[in-house]
């Protein structure tokens, strides 16, 4: 038998959105600006030591190129903004977000 549970739309919707008030009430959101995609992998290196200490980050981001840079640095997963759920939220202690998808999620959220 089918154990799964479901939420509809506007239930998941205000999970998310409960979540990332509480994310950013502990002051664990970081947006983050890339000049130029072509630096975004020198970028990605010079801050590695930023992303470790154990902590897991989720970074949701709308660009192909930024997207290829981190996904494979451990304890981070990366997301689009259409993909942003509330598993995903709760399991990660720091979320990034790319200055490229706050838009996106915005529509995303207000549109539900």
């Amino acid at each position: 038998s089918n154990w799964k549970r479901s939420l509809n739309k506007k239930m998941n919707t205000k999970a998310i959105c409960g979540l990332l008030s509480e994310i950013r009430r502990n002051d664990s959101l970081v947006i983050v600006k890339f000049p130029s995609s072509k630096e975004i992998k020198t970028i990605r290196n010079k801050n590695l030591k930023y992303f470790e200490g154990g902590k897991s980050y989720l970074f949701i981001t709308d660009d192909e190129k930024e997207k290829l840079a981190f996904r494979n640095v451990k304890d981070i997963d990366v997301l689009n903004p259409q993909n942003i759920n509330v598993y995903d939220l709760a399991r990660n202690e720091i979320l990034v977000v790319s200055e490229n998808a706050i838009e996106k999620l915005n529509e995303i959220l207000i549109k539900d």
